[in-house]
């Protein structure tokens, strides 16, 4: 798992057991944050202050925990409820709530200033692989392996709509930060765009070798950066056009993250984590 810093000074890298924040001036790493369980998943909050990393036990629980990076120590707050091992964490733009997803077939939402459970989604039929907000808080965005993307209310958690469309398992999503698109993909290769507010599917970008991991985009919205198991990295037209690939890896990229200016994109594999100039190809 990897996440820049909303101010693009650090890069924050998870493994099985650890989570590293590195330097992205100096290129030096500091001290690994050791976390009891596996990680899958982290975000900063949108102040930068606060690291969310989630995670868990298979077939036995999932949680996030908060590390606060200027006093260099986890907050006592945490985040438990889930049956199965986490794979997607979420902050809204205010910072004030999360929103996970799990291999137990749920997506929550979260009070961030406490850990309370305000919201279970039980809607999906299978693993829950992603989850994000809308720029007004008022919904969320699931993805799962159930070939659904779904969107739900925040306040109540009521489903508002199902997107239909895909033939395999979805592990990738992200949303405009205008909230004016939402973007999918998984198992089958290709990018599929939708219209958040009546659920049709506007546009497809092909180009991926492989099953795609994750996008994401940058903080403008104008480029997107993909990682799929062909071990490329990805970067395509924020508008839905074309793609143009970086130097990528001899495995799976599972993860990809952009820097906040857009000049670096970063990708994972199993055994390590690639940095790329995003204007060099």
């Amino acid at each position: 798992s990897l996440a820049f810093s909303p101010n693009g000074n650090w890069l924050a890298v998870g493994t099985y057991r650890s989570v590293t924040l590195w330097d992205t001036h100096t290129g030096q790493p500091q001290t690994p944050i050791i976390v009891p369980n596996s990680v899958q998943a982290i975000a900063f909050r949108p102040d930068g202050q606060v690291l969310a990393i989630a995670g868990g036990t298979a077939s036995v629980s999932g949680e996030v925990r908060l590390y606060d990076l200027k006093a260099k120590q986890m907050l006592p707050t945490l985040f438990k409820g889930h049956s199965d091992i986490l794979y997607s964490v979420a902050w809204n733009r205010e910072g004030k709530l999360l929103a996970t997803a799990s291999h137990d077939k749920t997506a929550r939402i979260w009070d961030a200033t406490n850990g309370k459970e305000l919201q279970v989604l039980k809607e999906h039929s299978d693993a829950v692989t992603r989850i994000c907000f809308s720029p007004d808080s008022q919904s969320v965005y699931t993805a799962s392996v159930d070939r659904n993307v779904r969107r739900f209310g925040v306040q109540d958690g009521k489903l508002i709509r199902t997107f239909s469309g895909h033939n395999d398992a979805i592990y990738a999503l992200a949303l405009t930060p205008d909230g004016k698109r939402l973007l999918s993909s998984g198992v089958e290769p290709r990018l599929r765009w939708w219209n958040p507010d009546d659920g049709n599917t506007t546009n497809y970008s092909d180009g991926s070798a492989g099953q795609v991991n994750e996008v994401v985009f940058s903080s403008d919205g104008k480029r997107i950066a993909s990682a799929d198991a062909s071990g490329r990295l990805c970067l395509w037209d924020g508008g839905g056009g074309g793609q143009r690939s970086l130097a990528g890896a001899n495995d799976w990229l599972y993860c990809v993250a952009l820097s906040p200016d857009g000049k670096w994109v970063a990708g994972a594999d199993r055994k390590s984590t690639r940095l790329n100039s995003s204007h060099t190809v």
